[in-house]
C-alpha cells in the first residue's frame, strides 16, 4: 500500500494511491485537490509506471520539487520522499519501503550489539592506535598549511611539529601492548571496558591454542552475516531503486554517516546524478553529495576514504561544501562494470567527524557489487553501457575522421577547394557531427561535387553513375539502411571473388570502408558518387 501524506491548508490528511493516475492540482476537476498558494489548476500528475510511482509536473507556472530538487521529466518516487507542489508539502509512504527501513534499522542493531560482543583486546588496541595516528595526521597536514612567514606561525609550526612527534612516540610505545597482554600467564583474563562491558583476553600462541584471530577477520564474520540477510531481502524486492535504497540504508547505520547516495554518471554530458538518496537529517538544503568527490571517485576508478576532506590535498579549497566544513568525513566507492566507471556509492557525515575502517570500505564495496548487479539485472547498467559504447565508438570515429582530414587538408588548399577559415569550420563539424570531412564540406557547400571531382580523379578513384546499375535489394540489404544513409554509402555490384563495389560521397572514408570490410566479411573496392544520387539508389529500401 502506497500513500501521500498531505500538508497544506486544510491541515494534514492521508491519500492512498491506486494503481490509475491522479491529477494533482488547485482545480475541482483533479483527483487530488491541493488547497495552497502557487498551486497550478493542474500541476502534477502521479502515476504507475511498473515497480515504481513516478511524478510529473504538467508545465505548473511554479513547478513540482522533489526532496528540494525541481523537476523535469517523470521521477520515480521512493519510500519518504518529499515532495513540494506550492505551499502544499506531501510525503510519499510506501508500506514495503517502510517494511524494509525497520529491516535495515533492525540489522545494523542486530550488527552493533553482535560486533560489540565479540570484540578482543587487540581490535580495542588498534583500534585505539588507529585513531591516535589519524590525530598525527591530521596535525601534519595542518602544520603544512601553515605558511612560515612570521616569527609566531614559525613558532606555532614548531609547537605542531614537537606534537606529531609525540604523538609517533606513542604509537611506536603501544605497538607491542596487545603482544604483552596476550603472553600474560598465557591464559583468557577478563579486560573490562567503560560501560561495564567486558572483553576476553585472546590466548598466548605457542601453548598448544590457537593464536588470536585478526580483528578485521572477525569483524568480518559480522559483515558477513549482514550481507547474506541483505541478498536474501533483495531477491523479493522487484523495485531495483527501493532495493537500492535498503543497501543503502543498511550501510550508512553500520558505518555511522547521516547522509548517502547512490549516484550514476550520464554518458553524454558528465553530469553526475542521484539514483537514490538517504538523508537522516532531513536538511533538504544539504541534499546533494560533494559532486567534487563523487566525479574523483567515478573518474579515477579510486575508493575515496577521508576523515576529514579539508585537510585533504586533493579536496581541500576546491569546493564550498568541504572548506565550509559542512561535510566532516566521506567514503566513495566507484560502481564498476565493463571496466566503465558508472556511478558510485557516496556517504558522508556533516554532524561529526567518523573515522572509517579498512573493514569499513570492504564492507561497502561488497554492497556495491550488489547495487552493480541489482542494477545490471533491471537493465539500467545495460543502457548506461551501450550509451558508453556507442559514445567511445563516436569518438574514436571523430579521432579517425580528424586524422583522415589533416592528411588531405594541404592538397584541398593547393587545389584552391577550401581556404583555412573553411578548414577550421570543418573541424569544428567533424567534431560536433562525427561526419567525415568530404561529407563535411558537401553538406555545409563549402565546394561543389564537381570541384571535388578534380582531387577523386587526381587520387585515382573511379567514378560510378548509379543510374547506369542495377542495385538490388540482396545488394542493399549488405549495409543497414540507416547507416547507408548517414555515410552516403551505396552497394551496386558483388564479384564472385567476395568483392564488394561502393558508391560513396566521400570516396577517402576509409574508416567507414573498414567497418562495411568487417560487416560484409568482403573486400571492398571505392568509387565517388554524388550524394544526392547515392540517397536516390537507396530510396526503395527504406524501412
Amino acid at each position: 500500500m502506497s500513500e501521500l501524506l498531505i500538508n497544506d491548508e486544510n491541515g494534514k490528511s492521508r491519500f492512498s494511491i491506486g494503481d490509475g493516475e491522479i491529477i494533482i492540482g488547485r482545480s475541482e476537476e483533479c483527483g487530488l485537490i491541493l488547497k495552497a498558494q502557487a498551486v497550478s489548476r493542474k500541476h502534477s500528475k502521479l502515476f504507475r509506471d511498473g515497480p515504481f510511482y513516478c511524478i510529473t509536473d504538467l508545465n505548473s507556472t511554479n513547478g513540482t520539487f522533489v526532496n528540494g530538487v525541481k523537476i523535469n521529466e517523470k521521477t520515480a518516487l521512493a519510500h519518504r520522499d518529499s515532495i513540494a507542489i506550492g505551499q502544499a508539502r506531501i510525503e510519499f509512504y510506501d508500506a514495503e519501503g517502510a517494511m524494509l527501513e525497520d529491516t535495515a534499522i533492525r540489522l545494523a542493531g542486530d550488527f552493533h550489539n553482535d560486533s560489540g560482543d565479540r570484540t578482543d583486546i587487540k581490535a580495542f588496541v588498534d583500534k585505539l592506535i588507529a585513531g591516535i595516528k589519524t590525530v598525527g595526521e591530521k596535525i601534519s597536514a595542518l602544520n603544512q598549511r601553515i605558511p612560515d612567514t612570521t616569527q609566531g606561525t614559525r613558532a606555532l609550526k614548531n609547537t605542531l611539529d614537537i606534537i606529531s612527534a609525540d604523538i609517533g612516540s606513542i604509537i611506536e610505545e603501544n605497538k607491542g601492548v596487545y603482544t604483552a597482554i596476550a603472553s600474560a600467564e598465557g591464559k583468557k583474563s577478563e579486560a573490562a571496558l567503560p560501560g561495564g562491558s567486558s572483553l576476553p583476553a585472546a590466548p598466548a600462541a605457542g601453548a598448544g591454542e590457537r593464536p588470536a584471530e585478526n580483528p578485521a577477520k572477525a569483524i568480518g564474520k559480522d559483515y558477513s552475516r549482514v550481507l547474506e540477510e541483505i541478498n536474501d531481502i533483495i531477491l523479493k524486492v522487484e523495485d531495483y531503486k527501493k532495493a537500492s535504497k535498503f543497501i543503502l540504508s543498511v550501510a550508512m547505520k553500520i558505518i555511522g554517516t547521516n547522509r548517502g547516495f547512490i549516484v550514476v554518471k550520464d554518458p553524454t554530458i558528465g553530469s553526475i546524478t542521484p539514483l537514490v538518496s538517504e538523508i537522516s537529517s532531513g536538511e533538504f538544503a544539504e541534499s546533494s553529495p560533494s559532486m567534487l568527490v563523487a566525479k574523483y571517485a567515478i573518474n579515477t576508478g579510486e575508493t575515496i576514504i577521508v576523515d576529514d576532506p579539508m585537510l585533504d590535498s586533493r579536496f581541500m579549497g576546491m569546493s564550498e561544501s568541504i572548506v565550509s566544513g559542512i561535510i566532516k568525513s566521506v567514503i566513495c566507492l566507484p560502481l564498476i562494470k565493463n571496466g566503465v566507471s558508472l556511478g558510485a556509492i557516496y556517504m558522508d557525515n556533516t554532524q561529526h567527524k567518523r573515522h572509517f575502517t579498512s573493514s569499513d570500505s570492504d564492507f561497502v564495496r561488497a554492497l556495491g557489487e550488489k547495487v552493480s548487479a541489482l542494477l545490471e539485472k533491471s537493465g539500467f547498467f545495460g543502457e548506461l553501457i551501450d550509451e558508453y559504447e556507442q559514445l567511445s565508438a563516436r569518438d574514436e570515429r571523430i579521432a579517425a575522421y580528424i586524422d583522415q582530414f589533416e592528411k588531405i587538408r594541404t592538397k584541398l588548399v593547393i587545389e584552391g577547394i577550401i581556404n583555412e577559415t573553411d578548414a577550421e569550420k570543418i573541424l569544428r563539424s567533424i567534431k560536433s557531427e562525427a561526419k567525415s570531412p568530404i561529407l563535411c564540406i558537401i553538406d555545409a557547400g563549402i565546394a561543389s561535387f564537381g570541384t571535388l571531382e578534380k582531387i577523386f580523379i587526381k587520387n585515382g578513384i573511379e567514378k560510378v553513375d548509379l543510374s547506369q546499375q542495377r542495385v538490388t535489394a540482396s545488394l542493399a540489404a549488405a549495409i543497414p539502411y540507416d547507416y547507408a544513409l548517414v555515410r552516403a554509402a551505396a552497394p551496386f555490384c558483388r564479384t564472385m571473388k567476395k568483392e564488394l563495389f561502393i558508391a560513396m560521397a566521400d570516396p577517402f572514408d576509409n574508416y567507414t570502408v573498414a567497418e562495411i570490410e568487417k560487416h560484409t566479411s568482403c573486400t571492398v573496392k571505392v568509387f565517388y558518387c554524388e550524394k544526392s544520387e547515392i540517397i536516390k539508389a537507396l530510396s526503395p529500401f527504406k524501412n
